[in-house]
C-alpha cells in the first residue's frame, strides 16, 4: 500500500505583544507498506517538515535608555527516514518487530540588526526491537530494547568569541532503554 500525508498551516497572531506572532509550515510524508505474506510486513517512510515563525518578547531586566523589546525569526527543516519490519514468528504466540529511524534537523535564527548567526543542526538515530509472547488469551509478555544516538550543534552552547554563550558544550547523548511488561 502507498500513503501520502500532506499538512499545511498558517498561523497569524497580529495582536500578540509577547510570544508567537506568525508561523507557517508544511509537512509531506510518503509511505510504503509491503506485506510479503501473512507473517512478514515492512514499512518505509520519508518525512519532510518545514517551519518558519516570528516571535516577539521583552527582557525582564531593563537597562536605562535601552529598549527591552526584541524580535526573532526562525526557519527550520527536518527530514526523517524510517523503516520497520514486523514478523509473526509463531502465529498467535510470538510477534517480533524492528525499527530504524534517522532524523536530520537544520535551522536558522535571525534577530533584526544582528550579524549572521551560525546554523543550528541536530541528528537523531534510533534502533528498536520488540517482542510480544502470548502466554494465554488474556496474558502477554512484552520485551524490547531501544537505542538512541543524538548529536547537536547549537551556537548558543558553544564557545564563540563573537557571541555571548551559555558556556554549555553541544549535546552528544546516547540512550539505552530495556523494557519488560
Amino acid at each position: 500500500s502507498l500513503g501520502l500525508n500532506l499538512d499545511y498551516y498558517k498561523d497569524d497572531y497580529e495582536n500578540m505583544v509577547l510570544g508567537l506572532t506568525e508561523a507557517s509550515g508544511f509537512t509531506v510524508t510518503p509511505s510504503l507498506t509491503h506485506t510479503f505474506n501473512d507473517k512478514v510486513s515492512t514499512t518505509a517512510y520519508f518525512t519532510y517538515d518545514r517551519l518558519k515563525s516570528d516571535q516577539s518578547g521583552r527582557e525582564w531586566i531593563v537597562t536605562p535608555a535601552v529598549s527591552n523589546a526584541w524580535a526573532a525569526s526562525d526557519d527550520n527543516t527536518t527530514q526523517t527516514v524510517g523503516l520497520s519490519l514486523n514478523w509473526k514468528a509463531v502465529v498467535k504466540k510470538l510477534d517480533l518487530s524492528a525499527d530504524l529511524v534517522y532524523s536530520d534537523f537544520s535551522g536558522k535564527i535571525r534577530y533584526p540588526g544582528s550579524s549572521n548567526l551560525p546554523e543550528l543542526t541536530s541528528r537523531l538515530t534510533v534502533i528498536g526491537i520488540n517482542g510480544v509472547y502470548q502466554l494465554k488469551d488474556n496474558l502477554a509478555l512484552r520485551a524490547g530494547y531501544r537505542y538512541e544516538n543524538y548529536r547537536e550543534s547549537d551556537w548558543a552552547n558553544t564557545d564563540l568569541a563573537t557571541v555571548a554563550t551559555l558556556g554549555v558544550t553541544p549535546e552528544k547523548q546516547e540512550t539505552h532503554v530495556v523494557f519488560l511488561s
